[in-house]
């Protein structure tokens, strides 16, 4: 006989296998272990082709169409300059990601919020007029100017050091928990 069927899931499963004829009935049991091949290149994680095909040329290292655990723990440094990007949905899963470089695309929103270890955003020249830093404790540098911006939440960003928002739509812009900005443009 023959099983087949592809795992939804990743973990270990126990099955028994029984078979009878006139000699009698035996059983089986197996264990079947599946790894978890991480996270799929795909456009349900990744919907912007281009921030898409890039992850996969860059960071794919084994071709498969997933970034594994160790794929992703490599990815430090995200240089994604003029590649007519719309959308960054996905750039979460890069856990490790200190330094991003988005300028000069067709971003309007822009969350890297799950990005614990930003330290510098370059989001400059695109149409942005939603930037979620909140979870961006570690932040030194935000250069975001010529966006669309007309607020930015700075609050948790209390190590910021440089801070560009020239060329926005800003009428107030709240500081006060900056405390290590040393210069400033709006």
């Amino acid at each position: 006989g023959k099983i087949s069927g592809i795992p939804t899931e990743a973990g270990t499963f126990t099955f028994t296998i029984e078979a009878a004829n006139q000699a009698g009935v035996d059983k089986k049991e197996f264990v079947l272990a599946i790894e978890d091949p991480g996270i799929a290149i795909s456009s349900a994680n990744f919907p912007d082709k281009a921030f898409r095909e890039y992850i996969e040329l860059m960071y794919d290292k084994d071709q498969n169409g997933y970034l594994d655990n160790d794929e992703i723990k490599f990815v430090v440094d995200m240089e994604l300059n003029s590649l007519n990007i719309s959308s960054l949905e996905g750039i979460k899963y890069f856990t490790e990601l200190i330094s991003l470089k988005c300028s000069r695309n067709n971003l309007t929103a822009l969350d890297t919020s799950l990005n614990e270890n930003l330290q510098y955003i370059h989001c400059m020249e695109n149409n942005i007029s939603e930037l979620n830093i909140t979870g961006n404790e570690k932040l030194l540098i935000l250069n975001a100017y010529a966006n669309n911006l007309s607020a930015v939440d700075l609050t948790h960003n209390s190590m910021l050091e440089i801070l560009d928002v020239s060329y926005n739509r800003l009428d107030e812009l709240d500081i006060t928990k900056n405390a290590a900005l040393e210069e400033l443009r709006c």
